[in-house]
């Protein structure tokens, strides 16, 4: 009877480290947070959605950057 090798179990993806968890739960808390607030705020005028978009692209930016 042949002996057939273990089989190797190889991850899809590699664990991600805690402080990456912890940026990318800031990130999409922040983008969901301007989203609402956009969406709240949006009868006092198009400034406050601008302020929120660019809230959102400042974090998005921090996030990018502390990856590389």
């Amino acid at each position: 009877m042949a002996v057939s090798a273990p089989c190797r179990i190889q991850p899809a993806l590699e664990p991600l480290s805690l402080s990456q968890v912890v940026r990318w739960s800031f990130l999409v808390t922040g983008i969901g947070l301007c989203r609402v607030r956009a969406a709240t705020l949006r009868i006092h005028g198009h400034l406050l959605e601008f302020f929120s978009t660019r809230i959102m692209l400042l974090l998005y930016r921090y996030g990018v950057k502390r990856d590389s």
